[in-house]
């Protein structure tokens, strides 16, 4: 048996006898009023129990409604078998009115909508109340405890009795079993404490000798209408039953005096017009109630509507400004190196800059290159996150090669910044389980970001400790800190602490968004703070380590370099790459025939020149057919071609090469050499026909490293 159906079992075992006690007391009330029969009354309340405890807990009460109604009549009247037959006649009636409230008039939802009310009364007040009289009146006739000849009378008594209890009694009952919680703070205290006077003085008046219309028989009971509307209108379906209560007990009881608009009467007359009188009352009351409570609630999903459109609205426009702000930031971090590069550039092709003042001007141009591919290089990552797209190659990591790699890569940046960099790596038994370049530009993110805010002159602290199964990587700088209001936004894209125009620090916005997204792909977590003693920032990533043995040396950090292409932070040797580069490396391409295609004159020369300083036989050409017509004059060892080209683009080059025979160069290494550098586009590269991709701009080095192993391995083959 489940949680559930363990709870349900223990709610009837204990509401079962708390249903048989309130029965029974009820029942001994209404029979104390009976006039036409010792079994039949006119004010019969267990109907309104039965039919609530029913539609609240499910048919399985009946036992407890069973046998309240036999305890009920057999101290009563009657024997044990007229008793069992009453008892039965009161359960069936529970039954079927539960079962058309159900079926027709939403349950236990019942007094939640006008209709389904209307329909309660019709089905709970007038049907089922049928079966309870007629199997009564039938069992007492049976018995010989009633003549056949008063069969009409005894059960229209009995069956207004039942009905006058069924619309009365069910909704107090239920709205108070459902919610039973009182609203003691309710700022309406006061009108609710005028209303109870109300509601009990206006009744007496009515009900009581007070009047003195009371020896009239005028019809004054319409008085104790207002206060019934003032609930429905002021409240609710709860305190209008609770009120419609109230009056049913002082009507009855003035009735029973002889006083009121109903007496005057034989007492059973009088008690029947007067449950009639209730039972208008109550749908009446009740019906208002449901409309009112309906409108509020419908008034207050208008109000939540427009309030959560307001709330889009502000959303919408808080990231309109933060997108217009990220533009400008965007533009400007652009253009800054821009300028840089172009007015060196400028100053190069004069050819007037002395050796040193060249060099200068080769290394700015270089560093900002540098800083412009890192730019678009957290924008692609940012825009593959938000379509989740960047995944991850997994292999066992050494995090104390990553951590070295990025001081090593940094390391210029902070000469620049006259900034320190200092590291406490602890020994590390087991590797984590991850994608080398990515944690890699982990630590380099958050190390540009300590360089970035630390003051001249001062340092960063770089610990690699371990913590159990998990490994901690934290970067500490001696800068500002965060300020307290903005450490909940740190890690959140395109949000600064500082974006307007006047701010001291550059940047986009996205590094430490990379650096969440990228720690969380790793099953990590990474927090920012304050420290504790003195000025700084603290950033803190933790990630679970793998139970696999611990990589021999730092070189199991695949390549042991900063991650490649587009998608990867500059190396700090780059510039080695360019001046004096092909003296470094000799002519490592010493008679290999290379096919170059590439769309863009600069690119194309620029490229073409740095292979030949390498010893290799270049043929450059613009477009794919001229890639063709070459091959169709000399076969070469490697094809490097770009992919977005007019006409005809690399993919078109690939396939078409790919299908001529061997012998006419369809086996052919090939480097997609592309700005197109998504995950997508590598695996379209590879799918197309490639052997490699490549992002745009590359690093001379790595493109002659991967040329040396493409024809390495396809001389092995």
């Amino acid at each position: 048996m489940d949680p559930v159906q363990r709870r349900r079992m223990l709610d009837l075992a204990l509401a079962g006898p708390a249903v048989t006690a309130a029965y029974m007391i009820a029942g001994k009330i209404g029979l104390s009023l009976a006039s036409v029969n010792a079994s039949a009354t006119a004010v019969w309340p267990p109907t309104g129990i039965a039919l609530a405890a029913f539609l609240v807990l499910g048919y399985r009460i009946w036992p407890g409604v069973l046998l309240g109604a036999f305890l009920v009549n057999i101290t009563t009247t009657g024997n044990g078998a007229t008793s069992l037959g009453i008892a039965v006649g009161n359960t069936l009636e529970g039954v079927v009115g539960c079962y058309l409230v159900r079926r027709f008039a939403g349950g236990r939802h019942v007094f939640d909508q006008p209709g389904w009310i209307f329909k309660f009364a019709l089905l709970a007040g007038m049907v089922s109340t049928a079966v309870s009289a007629t199997v009564g009146v039938t069992t007492l006739s049976l018995g010989g405890f009633a003549r056949w000849s008063d069969f009409g009378a005894i059960w229209l008594t009995w069956w207004l009795g039942d009905g006058a209890g069924a619309l009365v009694v069910t909704p107090i009952v239920m709205l108070w079993w459902l919610n039973p919680r009182i609203p003691w703070k309710d700022p309406r205290r006061g009108e609710l404490a005028l209303l109870l006077v109300t509601v009990i003085a206006l009744p007496l008046f009515v009900f009581s000798g007070y009047s003195p219309f009371h020896d009239k028989r005028l019809p004054i009971q319409y008085l104790c209408l207002p206060p019934l509307l003032w609930t429905a209108f002021r409240f609710g379906l709860r305190e209008s039953a609770t009120v419609l209560a109230v009056l049913a007990g002082i009507a009855i009881h003035g009735t029973l005096q002889g006083m009121g608009p109903f007496a005057g009467r034989p007492t059973n007359e009088s008690l029947l017009l007067l449950q009639g009188f209730m039972a208008v009352l109550s749908i009446t009351v009740l019906a208002t109630a449901a409309v009112v409570t309906g409108r509020r609630r419908i008034e207050q999903s208008v109000r939540q509507l427009n309030e959560e459109l307001e709330r889009r609205v502000a959303e919408r426009t808080e990231a309109n400004r933060l997108k217009d702000e990220f533009l400008a930031t965007l533009s400007h971090e652009l253009r800054t190196p821009l300028n840089a590069i172009v007015g060196w550039a400028n100053l190069l092709k004069e050819g007037k800059l002395d050796p040193a003042m060249t060099a200068r001007a080769v290394e700015t141009i270089d560093r900002n290159v540098r800083v412009q591919s890192h730019l678009i290089s957290d924008i692609l990552d940012i825009s593959r996150m938000a379509a989740g797209q960047l995944d991850l190659k997994t292999q066992p990591v050494s995090l104390a090669a990553v951590v070295d790699g990025a001081l090593d890569t940094m390391r210029p940046m902070a000469r620049a910044r006259n900034v320190r960099l200092e590291r406490e790596v602890a020994h590390m038994p087991h590797p984590v389980l991850g994608d080398p370049d990515r944690l890699q530009q982990v630590v380099w993110n958050l190390l540009s970001n300590a360089i970035k805010f630390a003051p001249e002159g001062g340092r960063v602290l770089v610990y690699l400790t371990q913590e159990g199964s998990t490994a901690r990587i934290r970067v500490e700088d001696d800068g500002p800190g965060v300020d307290l209001d903005f450490l909940p936004f740190v890690f959140e894209r395109f949000r600064q602490r500082d974006s307007s125009g006047t701010r001291r620090h550059g940047g986009l916005g996205l590094g430490l968004a990379i650096v969440r997204h990228l720690v969380e792909l790793h099953g990590g977590t990474v927090s920012a703070s304050n420290r504790e003693a003195g000025k700084g920032a603290v950033f803190s990533v933790s990630l679970p380590l793998a139970e696999v043995p611990a990589l021999q040396s730092a070189d199991a950090l695949q390549g042991a370099d900063a991650p490649q292409g587009a998608d990867a932070p500059a190396r700090s040797g780059a510039s080695e790459a360019g001046e004096g580069t092909g003296n470094r490396l000799g002519q490592p391409l010493q008679g290999t025939r290379i096919l170059l295609v590439e769309d863009d004159q600069d690119s194309r020369e620029l490229i073409a020149m740095f292979l030949s300083r390498c010893g290799a036989d270049v043929q450059a050409v613009g477009s794919s057919p001229e890639a063709f017509t070459s091959l169709a004059s000399r076969l070469p060892d490697v094809l490097i071609s770009d992919i977005a080209m007019p006409g005809e683009s690399g993919y078109d080059l690939i396939e078409r090469l790919r299908s001529l025979p061997e012998e006419k160069g369809g086996g052919t290494p090939a480097i997609a050499l592309t700005a197109y550098a998504g995950s997508e586009d590598v695996s379209r590269a590879i799918r197309a026909g490639f052997d490699v991709h490549m992002a745009k701009p590359v690093e001379m080095r790595d493109l002659i490293r991967t040329l040396c192993e493409l024809i390495d391995g396809a001389r092995r083959e």
